[in-house]
């Protein structure tokens, strides 16, 4: 089956016209987002710097190429941008992660001897209990990725072979 030039050419013109507004759309969805995230950014100060910058110069020793010399500034306003940063990251308390769910039931007294046995064999790992009625969850473990999550549940199959990995906000050290 063979179609008209023309209508071909209608086609040609309309699936172009569609791609057109699909990329108007994402420049204006991307703008919409870039706007919403400088929420999130820190707001640093654009006074100009008028600081004195101090030059010090230290040597190091390197045994293959001998002794070098290089210069360390002291500059007041990274200082002051490392503090601001610092302090922004102190006040971020957790972030997508994982977590290895170890039990889930209604028996109370299963969930707290599953958490004993966690705390006696594993005391380096975090333990996690909620209770979201009617259901008692033990989740061990604040991962970052999940390979590390897998490591973890094999780490912790000889007692809770039927442990899974499961993603969750975890806590941030």
């Amino acid at each position: 089956m063979t179609l008209p030039f023309c209508l071909l050419e209608s086609l040609k013109a309309k699936s172009l016209l569609v791609l057109c507004c699909l990329w108007l759309l994402s420049l204006s969805l991307h703008a919409q987002t870039n706007e919403k995230m400088k929420t999130f950014r820190p707001k640093l100060d654009a006074s100009p710097v008028t600081e004195e910058v101090t030059n010090t110069t230290t040597t190091t020793n390197n045994k293959d190429k001998g002794q070098r010399q290089f210069r360390l500034q002291d500059n007041a306003r990274l200082d002051s941008l490392l503090d601001t940063l610092h302090a922004y990251n102190a006040r971020i308390k957790g972030v997508t992660g994982y977590r290895l769910l170890v039990y889930t039931g209604v028996d109370r007294e299963q969930a707290m001897k599953s958490k004993e046995q966690l705390y006696r064999n594993y005391p380096d790992l975090e333990v996690y209990v909620t209770f979201v009625q009617p259901t008692f969850r033990v989740k061990v473990g604040d991962f970052l990725n999940r390979y590390d999550a897998l490591r973890g549940a094999d780490r912790i199959k000889g007692l809770f072979p039927s442990a899974v990995v499961v993603g969750e906000t975890v806590r941030v050290r």
